[in-house]
């Protein structure tokens, strides 16, 4: 009766959620995956590509300068020819009025901006995810190893007094051996596969963090009957980084189709000019034929037809703005089913802790009662198998639902971006 006391005292000590100090907590590895995660750090990259074209579009603005020189080398020259030419231009030009193109060109690249910008908080929200998902996905695994270690171990006691009466000649036939053996050698074949789901879910949680960890990976805990459907509001929902990431693309493709509009307008360019004539490679200059010219130009010029490409152009946003109307309306239409189903997730997962936890209570207590007649000659080694069945499934249905609350309410916080 001790032994048995010990055993189930055991098994209750390890069915207890504990908080480790100086532990890697769920926090903490939220924390390291948004610092380290590649999938974050490659979306950093292309935000200062998108601000990058913004410096780019602003250069339309701004005075070009050109030079050019060129030599030439006669072996035959023609009258008024010399033999050696040389000639150099500096040209510094300046772009008056372009069809307001650039302006909108500017204002298209900061839309696009805008857009990467919510995308990537919205990928953060999903690393967020993510990482709790793979977080309390290892605990799970981790506590499912626990529980098949102690079904090992309780089947090992019970084979350990099955072999004992067996040798005493006392009420264990063989063959009841041998059938506590074969659960034995099963319970540990499953705590293996266990153990090896446990190795890949870590490896996975430490992935999506972008680093290993040496810290002990600590539980997380639910408070106590614990309801967090009333602090979410459906309206919030149309507030998701994703929407206002499509809504700043199609911005971005209005004012990319403005930016066509220009073309139908004149442009009005300046330019000055410095050129130079030489009759040697060094730019000597020649005997009075040409001085060194400075020259002024304004220059007037409209397309007046282009074939229609730009027409089409037009025609191609329009369409790809189309295209994102659909995209938002079918946007929040899978972000209210993702609400609906994780409330729905979040409701089951609550009730079923609370059926688990009580068919736990019992089944502990079922074991403990059968597992005393089987020592009074009571109940048969296949009454105790069964009954350590019952605990071990009872303590595996407990966990999931456990797991599977914290599961349901980390992707409710994703969905309201909490």
């Amino acid at each position: 009766m001790k032994r048995n006391t010990i055993v189930l005292s055991t098994l209750a000590a390890v069915t207890l959620l504990s908080v480790t100090a100086n532990a890697l907590n769920i926090e903490k590895a939220v924390e390291l995956a948004l610092v380290n995660n590649n999938i974050l750090k490659e979306q950093v990259f292309k935000i200062k590509e998108y601000d990058e074209n913004i410096n780019g579009a602003k250069t339309a603005y701004n005075p070009t300068f050109d030079v050019n020189y060129s030599y030439d080398a006669k072996n035959n020259e023609r009258s008024s020819q010399t033999k050696h030419d040389s000639a150099f231009n500096a040209t510094l030009s300046y772009n008056l009025f372009n069809g307001y193109s650039d302006k909108y060109s500017i204002l298209s690249a900061q839309k696009s901006l805008s857009s990467t910008q919510y995308s990537y908080e919205a990928t953060k929200q999903d690393i967020v995810l993510q990482t709790k998902e793979d977080f309390i996905t290892y605990l799970k695994n981790r506590r499912n190893t626990i529980v098949h270690q102690n079904a090992v171990k309780l089947f090992q006691k019970q084979y350990d007094d099955s072999k004992n009466f067996y040798e005493q000649g006392i009420r264990v036939a063989l063959n009841n051996l041998l059938e506590v053996e074969i659960e034995l050698l099963q319970a540990k074949q499953r705590l293996l596969t266990s153990k090896s789901a446990q190795r890949i879910a870590q490896e996975e949680l430490f992935n999506t963090m972008g680093l290993r960890s040496t810290e002990n990976i600590d539980e997380v805990q639910i408070e106590k009957n614990e309801n967090i459907l009333g602090t979410f509001d459906r309206k919030d929902l149309l507030n998701r980084n994703e929407i206002k990431a499509l809504l700043m693309h199609k911005e971005s493709l209005e004012n990319s189709k403005r930016s066509v509009k220009g073309n139908f307008y004149p442009k009005v360019d300046a330019n000055l000019k410095h050129k130079r004539y030489g009759d040697s490679f060094a730019l000597n200059e020649k005997d009075g034929s040409y001085d060194p010219q400075n020259v002024g130009t304004i220059t007037f010029s409209w397309n007046l037809y282009n074939g229609g490409k730009d027409e089409s152009d037009m025609v191609v946003y329009r369409h790809q703005m189309s295209q994102v109307n659909s995209q938002i309306s079918n946007l929040k239409l899978k972000i209210y089913l993702q609400y609906s189903n994780a409330k729905e997730q979040y409701i089951l997962t609550s009730e079923n802790l609370k059926i688990s936890n009580k068919a736990l209570d019992q089944s502990r207590v079922n074991y403990e009662i059968v597992d005393n007649r089987f020592k009074e000659g009571v109940s048969t080694s296949k009454d105790l198998i069964d009954a350590n069945y019952l605990l071990t499934q009872a303590q595996e249905n407990y966990y999931t639902a456990y797991y599977d609350k914290l599961l349901a309410k980390a992707t409710l916080e994703r969905i309201f971006e909490k």
